[in-house]
């Protein structure tokens, strides 16, 4: 926890940050990105909600090198949300026969410390339709999203912990499935070290077996910004805010 303080220092002012991230004061430290119609703070993650696309559009939380190798037995129970009304939740339904995973955005793997915070994780609004040639790294796949997921938990190990935005956009041509749960064209994964602190993005589209094309995804945080029109760091000091989003980290990498 100590480690933590060193990214946040620079907040704008103790009652904006009291404000953003009154809902979810362990996993929203740099505040909420926007873009949702709900944000829903469970034990592991934050997560930002779209009724219209039945998805979430963004999702925050924190890996740690002193729960990261904690693995309780994979929960695996998909269930509704409680909050989220019935005509803008996704559900087991829209899924069945598509050829689309239920794909995560908060990882299951990465928030396995108890039963209790892995189970949060199979919640519909942290799901979202995604080709199991993306979503797997094993069994024949190669998908640079469950690459990532892997190389985010090592950088954890060896930065002691690591923040981590990751989500989807639904942009131009995207397809639907079931009940109108619509398939993003792209997801992306932004990655902060408090130590530097240091910051390495992914914008990843939504492409089958491309584990090793992924330093051709390396971005900048600005660049994602402006494509989902999202705030990753809006509680940061203008000027550090500025440098660390313009960054594009392909030395880290």
């Amino acid at each position: 926890m100590l480690v933590r303080v060193v990214l946040l220092v620079a907040l704008a002012t103790a009652s904006m940050a009291a404000a953003a991230s009154e809902s979810c004061p362990t996993n929203m430290e740099l505040g909420n990105p926007g873009g949702s119609d709900l944000t829903l703070c469970h034990d592991g993650y934050a997560v930002g909600y779209s009724y219209q696309h039945k998805i979430p559009v963004w999702c925050a939380y924190w890996i740690e090198r002193e729960t990261v190798d904690v693995n309780v037995e994979r929960q695996d129970r998909f269930v509704e949300h409680p909050q989220v009304p019935k005509q803008y939740s996704s559900s087991r339904s829209d899924y069945s026969k598509s050829g689309y995973d239920r794909g995560h955005c908060a990882p299951s793997a990465s928030i396995d410390y108890s039963a209790e915070a892995n189970q949060e994780t199979f919640f519909y609004t942290n799901m979202f339709p995604q080709k199991p040639g993306l979503n797997r790294d094993m069994f024949g796949h190669k998908g640079a999203w469950g690459y990532l997921e892997n190389e985010i938990r090592d950088w954890a190990r060896e930065r002691d912990q690591v923040y981590v935005i990751s989500g989807a956009h639904v942009g131009e041509g995207a397809q639907t499935i079931g009940d109108g749960v619509r398939v993003p064209t792209h997801f992306y994964k932004v990655v902060i070290s408090p130590i530097g602190p240091e910051v390495i993005a992914f914008w990843i589209p939504h492409k089958e077996n491309a584990k090793y094309e992924v330093v051709s995804y390396l971005t900048s945080i600005d660049d994602i910004e402006r494509k989902t029109g999202l705030d990753f760091m809006s509680l940061l000091e203008d000027s550090q805010e500025n440098d660390l989003e313009s960054q594009i980290a392909d030395k880290l990498w």
